[in-house]
């Protein structure tokens, strides 16, 4: 049986008249790894000072490993935080850096340079483990971030956005890394993040959060095919779902790739004028608007011409009730 690694109850975090998180809970399971996806602004590298220890909570219980560190100061968690800055110290060479929290331990001469070195062939950093830090490029700058958190020997990782300063396509190359890492040490890592293409590659399980709770928990295919709410069909997506309505209480949600272009005429298929069309590669994304006002975003090998009308068939989505109140309830 799996352990749990990390754990919440109830968390809440309140700056001013603003409840940022509210009764927040969540299991994280050992040698997972979680991400907390979301739009900025909506309260994820707090939870996470939070379960570093940085932050206090206005109520709720951080536990790790089964022992409640709600009141333990961050130094007393063994837990290990890279930031989106890095935060490393520029007048020091990447051996220095790496090096730093095993000197502050007092580790035997060593014992510090050969856990160094293990944590520089692990990030395929060894061969400029002698540079500057003010030598190093910014994806470089990632890794030594990460050794330096992984030679502390910590029972959870927690990653605030590291990727966010690296270009595309360092990003891409990065991603790829990192899981291969986590999966290497067999390591808990909590990864916070607004990047949805990070979340697909990375996460084993995503936590969607919005208005300072869990929207939905579940693994990123998962949240994709099936959003809880219309609020995640909108937000999860190179492109927002569509929403078309059903009758007087209910809608559809599909996305894009769920509707086929068919020939004007189609028995049970819907009309709607092109406005604006985006390719990507060979595939073309056609931005309609049905004769209801509608818009919808339609996805197709062949190019139409912009004030063209077509028709198109949804061979699959998911059902929604229309809300009583601004929140929207999968209905199947």
């Amino acid at each position: 049986m799996t352990s749990i690694k990390l754990e919440i109850t109830n968390l809440t975090k309140i700056y001013g008249k603003k409840t940022v998180l509210s009764n927040l809970s969540l299991q994280v399971k050992t040698g997972e790894f979680f991400v907390v996806l979301g739009p900025s602004g909506e309260g994820k590298s707090t939870l996470l000072k939070m379960m570093a220890g940085i932050e206090d909570p206005d109520n709720g219980r951080v536990l790790i490993d089964g022992k409640d560190v709600t009141d333990e100061a961050p130094n007393k968690r063994n837990i290990a935080m890279v930031f989106q800055s890095y935060a490393l110290y520029p007048n020091m060479k990447v051996r220095g850096n790496i090096e730093f929290p095993l000197k502050m331990r007092h580790l035997p001469k060593d014992a510090i340079k050969e856990k160094a070195l293990n944590a520089a062939r692990l990030l395929k950093i060894d061969d400029i483990i002698d540079q500057p830090i003010t030598k190093i490029s910014g994806g470089q700058k990632q890794r030594v971030a990460l050794a330096r958190a992984i030679v502390r020997d910590p029972s959870l990782f927690l990653l605030d956005e590291p990727l966010s300063n690296l270009d595309a396509r360092t990003r891409f190359s990065a991603r790829g890394e990192l899981k291969r890492i986590q999966r290497e040490l067999g390591q808990t890592f909590v990864f916070v993040t607004h990047d949805q293409k990070e979340a697909a590659s990375l996460a084993d399980t995503v936590g969607v959060l919005h208005q300072g709770a869990f929207e939905q928990i579940a693994p990123f295919q998962q949240i994709y095919d099936n959003p809880k709410t219309k609020w995640i069909g909108d937000f999860v997506g190179d492109f927002p779902m569509n929403f078309i309505p059903a009758d007087q209480y209910s809608e559809i949600g599909f996305r894009p790739e769920w509707a086929r272009i068919v020939e004007t005429g189609t028995k049970e298929a819907t009309s709607a004028k092109v406005e604006s069309i985006e390719r990507v590669g060979d595939i073309h994304y056609l931005f309609c608007r049905m004769q209801s006002g509608v818009a919808v975003t339609l996805k197709g090998a062949e190019a139409k011409e912009i004030g063209s009308t077509i028709s198109f068939s949804v061979d699959r989505y998911n059902t929604y009730q229309k809300p009583a109140s601004k929140d929207v309830t999968l209905v199947s």
